[in-house]
C-alpha cells in the first residue's frame, strides 16, 4: 500500500464499519494497521516539514550573525 492509497482505504474501512450489520465479521486488525500506517505517514511528513523549517531558520541566523550563508571561504 502506498502513501497515496492510505487515506482512501482508511476512509473506505471507516464507512464500511459504520454500515456493518450486527454479526457481520470485520477485520479490526487490518483497520488498526491501516491507522498505524496512516499516522506514520502523517508523523513523517510533519517531521520533514519541521527539519526543513529548522534548516531555513538556521540559515537566516547564520546570515545575520556572520554575514554569509553556507559558503566556505578559503
Amino acid at each position: 500500500m502506498s502513501a497515496s492509497s492510505s487515506p482512501p482505504a482508511l476512509l473506505a474501512d471507516y464507512t464500511r464499519l459504520t454500515e456493518i450489520e450486527h454479526g457481520e465479521p470485520f477485520d479490526s486488525n487490518l483497520l488498526m494497521w491501516r491507522v498505524i500506517l496512516h499516522l506514520t505517514f502523517v508523523a513523517s511528513g510533519v517531521l520533514l516539514a519541521l527539519t526543513d523549517w529548522l534548516g531555513a531558520k538556521r540559515l537566516v541566523i547564520t546570515k545575520q550573525t556572520h554575514g554569509h550563508g553556507d559558503t566556505i571561504e578559503d
